[in-house]
């Protein structure tokens, strides 16, 4: 059961990534932030 909320967490960082490129960084605290304005 763990991996497949790990799978499925990925595929979600990875649609943010594809879909908003420029909104993440290298900054682990601030694209934190970024994923709670997301994703509600």
């Amino acid at each position: 059961m763990g991996k497949v909320r790990t799978e499925q967490i990925k595929r979600i960082a990875r649609e943010l990534i594809r879909r908003f490129p420029n909104k993440f960084s290298g900054n682990f605290e601030e694209n934190k932030r970024v994923v709670a304005l997301l994703v509600p």
